[in-house]
C-alpha cells in the first residue's frame, strides 16, 4: 500500500489536504481513543506516511522511486512464476505473443500385490515424454528466424538486467507471422512414448513416492485387498472373521498372504485385541462375525450369565 492510500488522499493532493487527512486519521487511530487491536500499528503507518509526504524533498524522492518501480515491474510478465518454473525444469515456447509451459515429469502409479510388496518387483513403465520439436527447435514456427523480428526491449539478448525479457520470454525474438510448424502444429513440442524398466524395492509403504533418475516419479499403491493392511514397515496384518463358537472352542484354519499359506490355530476364549504372530512380517487379528442366529444365541447366553452373576452377587 502506498503512502497516499494510507492517508486516503490522491497523488495530486496539496500540503493542506495531506495535513487535514493526517489529523483526521490520527484522531481516529490514536491508541488512547481507538479500541482496535492493531490501532498502534495503523497509527505508526499513518505517522510514517505523513512524515514523508509533508516534506517536499522526501515526497519528490518517494514519487520518483514509485514511478521507477512501476516501470520496472511492467517490463516483465509473471517473472516470479517464470523463474520458479525454470528452477523446476519447466520449459516454455512462445508463439503468436502467447507463452505456454510444460514439464517432462510424469507421475506414474504402481499397484503392488502382497508378494510384490514383500519381495520387491520389476515393472515396465510406459510414459509420454514431452520433448522440444526438432523441426522448429521448440518455437512452434516454421523458419523461425525469417518469421520473427529481433526484440527491441532486450536488444535480442533475451535478458533484462538479471531476468528473462518479459516481451520475448527469453528468446530474443518476437514472432510476427502465424506460420505454424507442421510437425508439432505450432505447440513447439512433440510427444514420444518410451518404455522404461524399473526396479521397485521391497516393503514400500502405501502412497510413498520414488524419484527415478530419468525424472519418472512413481507413486506406490497397495493392492492387498480389504482384509490386509500394512501394520508397520515390512509387516502385514490380515483381519479374519470368526464365529462365537470358534472363539469359545478354538479354531484351526489355513490363512493365505498372497502365495504364502499358514496354518493358524487358537485356543478357546482368547484376547482378540492382540494380533497373532504367525511368521516374520505377518500378523493376524480376529474379529467376531455374527449372523442373526448367532447374535440371538449370544443374547440368550448373556441373559443367563447376567442372571447367574446377579444371583451370586445377591447371595454374597
Amino acid at each position: 500500500m502506498t503512502f497516499y492510500r494510507t492517508l486516503q488522499v490522491d497523488k495530486s493532493a496539496n500540503p493542506q489536504q495531506i495535513r487535514k487527512a493526517y489529523h483526521k486519521l490520527a484522531r481516529q487511530l490514536h491508541p488512547d481513543r481507538c479500541s482496535r487491536v492493531d490501532s498502534n500499528d495503523l497509527f505508526q503507518k499513518v505517522q510514517e506516511a505523513y512524515d514523508v509526504l509533508s516534506d517536499q524533498a522526501k515526497r519528490s524522492e518517494y514519487d520518483r522511486t514509485s514511478n521507477f518501480d512501476n516501470m520496472f515491474s511492467s517490463m516483465f510478465v509473471d517473472i516470479d512464476n517464470i523463474l520458479k518454473d525454470m528452477q523446476q525444469g519447466t520449459k516454455y515456447c512462445f508463439v503468436n505473443d502467447v507463452h505456454t509451459q510444460y514439464t517432462n515429469s510424469e507421475l506414474v502409479t504402481i499397484d503392488l500385490s502382497i508378494n510384490e510388496y514383500m519381495q520387491g518387483c520389476s515393472r515396465v513403465i510406459e510414459r509420454d515424454d514431452t520433448v522440444s520439436c526438432g523441426s522448429c527447435t521448440g518455437t512452434g514456427v516454421c523458419d523461425f528466424l525469417n518469421n520473427s523480428i529481433a526484440c527491441t526491449i532486450c536488444e535480442s539478448t533475451g535478458m533484462q538486467l538479471m531476468f528473462p525479457c518479459g516481451r520475448c520470454i527469453g528468446t530474443g525474438r518476437i514472432v510476427t507471422n502465424d506460420v505454424r510448424c507442421n510437425l508439432c502444429n505450432g505447440i513447439g513440442r512433440i510427444v514420444n512414448r518410451t518404455k522404461t524398466e524399473v526396479r521397485i524395492p521391497a516393503q514400500q509403504s502405501d502412497d510413498s513416492i520414488i524419484q527415478l533418475h530419468d525424472q519418472n516419479i512413481i507413486k506406490i499403491k497397495h493392492a492387498f485387498g480389504a482384509d490386509v493392511v500394512e501394520h508397520s514397515r515390512g509387516v502385514l496384518q490380515k483381519t479374519i472373521s470368526i464365529s462365537v463358537i470358534q472363539w469359545l472352542c478354538g479354531t484351526r484354519d489355513v490363512v493365505s498372504f498372497g502365495d504364502r499359506k499358514f496354518i493358524v490355530s487358537t485356543d478357546g476364549i482368547f484376547d482378540m485385541s492382540v494380533p497373532l504372530h504367525v511368521c516374520d512380517g505377518y500378523l493376524i487379528i480376529f474379529k467376531l462375525g455374527l449372523d442373526r442366529r448367532q447374535l440371538k444365541k449370544l443374547r440368550k447366553f448373556a441373559r443367563v450369565f447376567r442372571c447367574m452373576f446377579q444371583s451370586n452377587f445377591t447371595d454374597g
